[in-house]
């Protein structure tokens, strides 16, 4: 994972890659080799856009699932083609 990092000395930031179990490890400055402080920021949150194009549509998919098919009756699923 990378982890955002800022020197104490120059005020640089700069990213660390490093596995999860050493999150909170020392880091050092690459410019001048100062202390730094890992910076922790908000989430990136998506208010406002519109759903992932991967997303499936349910009620699309279900229509095509046929009549003698049906989840959870030990048959297997059928699509009719979309």
């Amino acid at each position: 994972m990378r982890y955002p990092f800022q020197c104490t000395v120059c005020g640089r930031q700069f990213e660390v890659s490093r596995p999860a179990r050493d999150s909170a490890a020392d880091a050092t400055c690459p410019t001048d080799g100062g202390a730094a402080v890992r910076i922790f920021l908000a989430p990136a949150m998506n208010f406002g856009r519109p759903p992932a194009a991967t997303t499936p549509d349910r009620r699309r998919a279900a229509s095509r699932i046929t009549d003698t098919a049906r989840p959870g009756h030990g048959l297997a699923l059928t699509l009719r083609p979309a």
